[in-house]
């Protein structure tokens, strides 16, 4: 059961995402940053990621 929670908390900004550009229509800058703060949120507080781990991933995926 935990693994499944772990794939659908994983899924979560994704599928706000998916929601974010199609249903409510919000311009690609703000609905992929509340994505990537979602996802940096998910990643700090429950799987216990370092903040200068979390930031260079981030930073590592913007650069490329």
């Amino acid at each position: 059961m935990d693994l499944l929670w772990q794939f659908l908390l994983g899924l979560l900004p994704i599928i706000w995402l998916i929601i974010a550009l199609t249903a409510i229509k919000l311009p690609g800058y703000i609905a992929c940053s509340t994505s990537i703060l979602f996802a940096a949120g998910v990643a700090i507080f429950y799987k216990t990621m370092p903040v200068v781990d979390t930031a260079t991933a981030a930073l590592d995926g913007v650069l490329n």
